[in-house]
């Protein structure tokens, strides 16, 4: 398995795709924020010529139409693992290496939100910030500060 950079003409429709099929995001929006200027760093895991993960670092994500959020920080966002390969240590690799890549680029603070992952983070050291309600569903803000 190697990690490389997002191609937008190669991986877009493949992770587009994947996270439609995931939360019901149409393909529009996510291509659209795949190659806007928000993008700081987005990732895919290859395995036998396949993307079987990715996720990225952003200077805003969905929850900044929801509220004030004035974090003057990366957000850890559009993470996803195919379902086939959840379970083996996949996801916490690739938070790893976006966590690392992170701090190459002079961050010490990455954000995040989730609705029912905080387990997962909470298990790489992400801290729990606060737990809001956002149309009805439960958000968890978390972050982590990168030595």
């Amino acid at each position: 398995m190697i990690f490389r950079a997002f191609d937008f003409q190669a991986d877009a429709s493949t992770i587009a795709s994947f996270y439609e099929q995931e939360w019901k995001i149409p393909a529009g929006p996510t291509l659209q924020n795949l190659s806007s200027n928000n993008v700081i760093l987005q990732l895919v895991l290859i395995h036998e010529n396949e993307i079987i993960a990715t996720g990225g670092l952003y200077h805003k994500v969905g929850i900044h139409q929801e509220g004030n959020f004035t974090q003057d920080h990366p957000w850890l966002a559009l993470m996803y693992v195919q379902p086939i390969y959840r379970g083996k240590g996949i996801g916490a690799q690739l938070l790893e290496e976006l966590e690392k890549r992170a701090r190459k680029q002079g961050f010490e603070k990455v954000c995040l939100f989730t609705r029912d992952q905080q387990g997962f983070y909470q298990r790489s050291k992400w801290i729990l910030e606060e737990k809001l309600t956002l149309k009805d569903q439960p958000i968890f803000l978390m972050h982590k500060y990168l030595k």
